[in-house]
């Protein structure tokens, strides 16, 4: 699987199966700490899950925290999230799937940590 990240402002991003996809107000972070996220069922997301053994799909999730103002480094920190795509069992209709990673691994970036 490859991920090129991207800086985004208001959201993240998510790889699988070598398709990137935005996530700005598709994602959701729940009490236990999960990120969620709801997608139209015939998104390709969705389609690949189907298709996938043990139901599940390896999957990148980054999110980029961007200053507001101009300043030379506006990337204030960087979370990398890497973990199994899996349904969670709580879609709200026929036309959306609700998604849940099930993170194994977390990576933080600052620029002090860069």
């Amino acid at each position: 699987m490859r991920y090129a990240g991207g800086r985004t402002r208001d959201g993240g991003r998510f790889a699988t199966h070598g398709l990137r996809y935005d996530l700005v107000g598709l994602h959701s972070v729940n009490a236990r700490g999960q990120v969620r996220m709801r997608l139209r069922a015939d998104s390709l997301p969705a389609a690949h899950l189907a298709c996938a053994p043990r139901g599940a799909l390896a999957a990148l999730v980054e999110f980029t925290d961007i200053a507001p103002v101009a300043v030379r480094d506006r990337v204030r920190a960087r979370v990398t999230l890497s973990g199994r795509l899996t349904r969670s069992g709580q879609d709200t209709g026929a036309d959306e799937v609700d998604l849940r990673l099930d993170a194994a691994r977390a990576t933080l970036a600052t620029p002090e940590t860069r």
